[in-house]
């Protein structure tokens, strides 16, 4: 036989078990928002670079290229350095305006460097015809740092092909030009 002191012991439990359950849901479902967020954050992001690479393909000229390129990467919120291989040199773009010596000079010297490079909070990612230098990579925010090293390969793939049909183009109209 139960008695008051039993009573009362079984109505805490019962109490506490379900302060524990509503702690789990709570944390179920912070849990669940961050999944969200980050997932409408990623969303965001990869329609940015969509419609960079629309007009990145629409572009006539690399200086074209350099400004929407700084559209895309102003709404990443990232500062941001591009040295781009043309037919008669090396153009470097800054997402500030006017390139550093500085910059220009690390960015050229990574250039032959492996396909990323980290240092400090800086990335620098190269492709054949052209290199980024990222000024101000989010290193302390992992995920946002991971979504990025995937985001801009994607991007300065297009990048390097468009580069790579005006150098065509160029040639060609050098060419005609000659003949």
């Amino acid at each position: 036989k139960s008695t008051p002191i039993d009573e009362v012991k079984l109505r805490l439990n019962l109490l506490a078990k379900r302060h524990e359950d509503e702690i789990a849901k709570t944390q179920q479902a912070y849990v669940a928002a961050e999944v969200a967020k980050e997932a409408l954050t990623s969303t965001s992001e990869m329609g940015q670079a969509m419609q960079f690479i629309e007009h990145c393909m629409a572009a006539s000229n690399y200086e074209q290229i350099a400004q929407h390129f700084f559209k895309l990467s102003q709404g990443l919120n990232v500062k941001t350095v591009l040295l781009m291989e043309t037919p008669i040199g090396f153009d470097c773009f800054s997402s500030e305006g006017e390139v550093k010596p500085l910059e220009r000079e690390v960015i050229a010297r990574l250039k032959t460097d492996k396909r990323f490079t980290d240092f400090g909070t800086r990335t620098q990612i190269n492709y054949p015809k052209i290199s980024l230098l990222i000024k101000n990579m989010p290193m302390e925010d992992r995920e946002r740092y991971g979504r990025y090293k995937d985001l801009f390969p994607a991007v300065l793939g297009a990048m390097n092909a468009k580069i790579q049909s005006l150098e065509s183009k160029f040639m060609m109209s050098d060419q005609l030009n000659t003949l």
